[in-house]
């Protein structure tokens, strides 16, 4: 009986704290972007156009420097900004996507 007489409490308490955390709360996109563009995992786009080696170092670089993967890329020189935009695109790699398909192996 006594579990009968706590799950409408339970319930009622669960749904109520949902309704004061997650109800009309929105996502922060400029704070979701800034994290997405530090994520040196994103370098993993690179690695078939410029290969593993330098994919690495500019993920290395990245991180002792604490540097977008964009900044790092860009200071070693692998690839120009237009290359870096066009291969490194996170909206892409959430699909089957191979950047080397876009632009020319360097």
């Amino acid at each position: 009986m006594q579990i009968t007489c706590n799950s409408p409490a339970s319930l009622y308490k669960a749904l109520h704290e949902r309704m004061e955390t997650v109800e009309g709360t929105r996502p922060k996109e400029k704070k979701i972007n800034e994290y997405v563009q530090r994520s040196l995992i994103l370098v993993t786009a690179l690695a078939p156009v410029i290969g593993y080696d330098k994919a690495s170092k500019i993920a290395h670089h990245g991180m002792d420097n604490d540097l977008t993967l964009k900044v790092a890329a860009l200071q070693l020189g692998f690839v120009t900004e237009a290359e870096f935009d066009l291969i490194v695109d996170p909206r892409k790699m959430v699909r089957p996507y191979v950047g080397k398909r876009i632009i020319d192996v360097r």
